[in-house]
């Protein structure tokens, strides 16, 4: 009886197991299939933030390869996006005489971390699919990923700007007509002279700007920053694309890219600003979806069975928390399983 008794018990805690077991199965398969839903959507929502912006997307991999290509792409250069991927970049959209140069750039980006021509903007020029150069604009940022460096780039043809640029230096009315605000600046911080396009860009006519200070307008969390920049221009320092938030009439804040040099003769800084609130809202929107992306993925494993396949892929947060950076990643899956009823 005692025998018996012993089995039963067994057979009743081998069957509790099993439910057990496969009760946590059930759940963490329900875990997962939200996971992957929450996937395609971030996916989705990525797709449609590039499939919608004005410029060209470009985004390459770390040995050079072509790993994303818009609609604008296509247009701008000529190839389709089946023709693009898996293309190097270097022998598709840039000039034979610049190639080495792009290949050096991402070889000491991955040898240092540094890269001189990220986060800025820059103008270069490119090759379209015909053959023919044409000048781009463009800013290029890295994203670190499970699998390497993405390199991404918006881009976007200034042929018509170049042209327009080159016809107004040759004509007294360039002040007046051009599209960026180009300002003149007294060593007191006041504003001597603003064209025209400062009320296209920031709604202010011309009296209301010029009865202004400039650093009045700039930022309050920008403001040490473009001190900084004017104290090396009065160094001797030609400032390039430099970047601040700007007041506009609406209350709203736009950002501008400086070109700015002193005149010290004049006593007076000449400066163009172009607004590129439009491009530094798209690359933040695209940010915040890669973001989104990474955070579905790391929390997709929470609840799911210790015991995997050898070919499934493991994200991080299945490792243990040994630093701070694995703490903090499974505080941001407890939050997000929680939100999720979990």
């Amino acid at each position: 009886m005692a025998g018996g008794g012993g089995g039963t018990l067994l057979s009743l805690l081998g069957s509790w197991l099993l439910l057990t077991l496969a009760r946590g199965r059930t759940r963490a398969l329900a875990i997962a299939g939200r996971m992957t839903l929450d996937l395609e959507r971030s996916e989705r929502h990525t797709r449609k933030i590039l499939h919608a912006a004005h410029d060209a997307f470009v985004s390459i991999d770390a040995d050079g390869s072509i790993t994303d290509w818009n609609p604008q792409a296509e247009s701008l250069f000529g190839w389709s996006r089946e023709q693009a991927l898996g293309r190097e970049l270097a022998a598709t959209i840039i000039p034979e005489q610049h190639r080495a140069a792009h290949r050096r750039g991402i070889e000491r980006f991955m040898q240092t971390g540094a890269g001189p021509a990220l986060d800025r903007l820059l103008e270069l020029t490119a090759l379209h699919r015909d053959g023919r150069e044409f000048p781009v604009e463009l800013t290029i940022s890295v994203v670190e990923t499970d699998s390497g460096c993405s390199f991404n780039a918006f881009l976007r043809d200034i042929t018509a700007q170049k042209l327009a640029e080159t016809q107004l230096r040759r004509s007294s009315r360039y002040f007046e007509l051009s599209r960026d605000l180009t300002v003149s600046l007294g060593f007191d911080g006041c504003f001597r002279s603003v064209n025209p396009a400062v009320a296209d860009i920031l709604g202010w006519s011309v009296e209301e700007i010029m009865a202004r200070p400039y650093m009045d307008l700039v930022h309050p969390d920008d403001r040490a920053a473009t001190r900084a920049e004017i104290e090396k221009l009065g160094g001797g320092h030609t400032t390039l694309s430099f970047v601040h938030r700007f007041l506009a009439r609406d209350g709203s804040y736009r950002w501008l890219d400086w070109n700015a040099v002193l005149a010290p003769d004049e006593e007076l800084m000449y400066a163009s600003g172009r607004d590129i609130t439009e491009r530094t809202q798209m690359e933040q929107a695209l940010r915040d979806a890669e973001q989104r992306f990474r955070t579905a993925f790391d929390c997709a494993s929470i609840g799911a069975p210790r015991t995997m396949p050898r070919s499934t892929r493991v994200s991080p947060s299945w490792l243990p928390a040994t630093s701070a950076r694995s703490s903090s990643r499974s505080a941001l899956c407890t939050a997000a399983a929680t939100r999720c009823g979990r």
